[in-house]
């Protein structure tokens, strides 16, 4: 007889498939249904649901082990691939949840929230950790990787994979809400964020930057006179490694224009069909969003996609560190201090809002892999203590 008081671990594992159409037949559907109905039968584990989402499908299913799903579906895989031969078939996502399940039913969604143990494949990377980097920048994290990895031990961390490479996804803070009114914002506090050092950019941004430095400086000299002088007092926007100055306590490239600060370059790079993720200092574009490169002890990298909504981790970890000094009230991550200008229905997740940009750097598979991860854990069902 079963432990009521057991941790039981919930699965929801997502296939994606080179053409939609090879999943909408209906006999196509039952029999990967029936196969996925046998793999759980042969792992002992409890099939909850199949869902079909477009060129995804997924499985649900609750285990009392946990367990390394890429080893333990590797028959599975190659079952579902004679269904559908003609399709490329990669497991894209995976989640997973550990939650004790006392009394006679309760509904696993509302056990969401706080420390789980990690999944086996997540605990060897972190055990495995011999650096991290921020992505796009040459700089450490941070010094003391103990505590760094301590606390990874401690999120929600979920895994995707894509294109052979690695990510995880910290669920909790890619899901919190929040609304970029940044023009609204400098209204406010003049130059918002862009006030203080300009973030660092990647020698890829930099040399281009450096390529349209000219015509930029020009725009700007035609847009605000008294904002290019003061630019060019100071030297013009790059020093002469590179990097982009500090002009009167705000970012060289900022501008004042139409009653907002703008930046120069990306205001450059829309009017002239640039992608701004090639022109701008990617750290620019990214806020809150953080990503970081976890480098293992095999030199394998792992990416790590989190964010800086959090004002601790902001100041411990974000490559930005923390806003408090700016003086800003920050309601663009606080959804709860929203207002007439920073309207609750405008606040969006993390990973919503950047779209555009986890599209470009990483391709649309890993977007469309978070879609699925962080899509509800559960839809409508109950787990009842007499199905395990």
């Amino acid at each position: 007889m079963k432990n009521k008081d057991q941790a039981t671990w919930y699965y929801q594992l997502t296939w994606q498939v080179a053409e939609q159409k090879s999943l909408e037949a209906s006999e196509v559907r039952e029999k990967l249904i029936h196969l996925m109905k046998i793999w759980c039968k042969s792992q002992e584990a409890t099939f909850l649901e199949t869902t079909f989402t477009g060129e995804f499908f997924s499985i649900a299913f609750t285990i009392l082990e946990n367990i390394n799903v890429y080893k333990a579906t590797k028959g599975l895989q190659k079952s579902l691939i004679k269904v559908v031969p003609t399709a490329t078939l990669e497991i894209v996502a995976t989640k997973w949840l550990n939650v004790a399940l006392n009394g006679e039913s309760r509904e696993l969604e509302g056990a969401i929230a706080g420390d789980s143990p990690q999944d086996v494949r997540v605990k060897k990377v972190l055990d495995a950790l011999w650096s991290a980097e921020y992505y796009d920048l040459d700089e450490q994290v941070t010094d003391d990787l103990e505590s760094f990895k301590q606390y990874l031990e401690t999120r929600n961390l979920a895994m995707l994979e894509a294109r052979q490479q690695l990510y995880l996804v910290d669920m909790d803070a890619l899901q919190s809400p929040i609304n970029l009114n940044c023009f609204e914002c400098t209204k406010l506090y003049r130059y918002g964020c862009c006030c203080g050092s300009p973030c660092d950019m990647s020698r890829k941004n930099q040399k281009r930057l450096d390529q349209h430095l000219n015509a930029i400086t020009e725009e700007m000299r035609q847009l605000n006179p008294r904002d290019y002088d003061e630019v060019m007092e100071k030297g013009g926007i790059l020093s002469f490694d590179g990097t982009i100055k500090t002009c009167n306590g705000r970012c060289s490239l900022l501008v004042e224009h139409e009653g907002v600060h703008k930046c120069m370059a990306h205001k450059y790079a829309l009017d002239h069909a640039i992608p701004i993720y090639e022109l701008c200092p990617l750290s620019c574009l990214m806020y809150p969003l953080e990503v970081m490169e976890l480098i293992t002890d095999k030199k394998k990298k792992v990416i790590l996609l989190t964010s800086v909504v959090d004002e601790t981790f902001a100041e411990a970890y974000g490559r930005w560190g923390s806003y408090k000094s700016l003086e800003i009230e920050h309601r663009c991550v606080k959804v709860d201090a929203h207002n007439a200008i920073f309207k609750k229905e405008d606040y969006q997740p993390v990973y919503e809002v950047n779209r555009k940009l986890l599209t470009h750097e990483f391709g649309v598979e890993v977007y469309l892999g978070l879609q699925q991860i962080l899509s509800p854990f559960v839809s409508s069902y109950r787990l009842n203590l007499n199905i395990l």
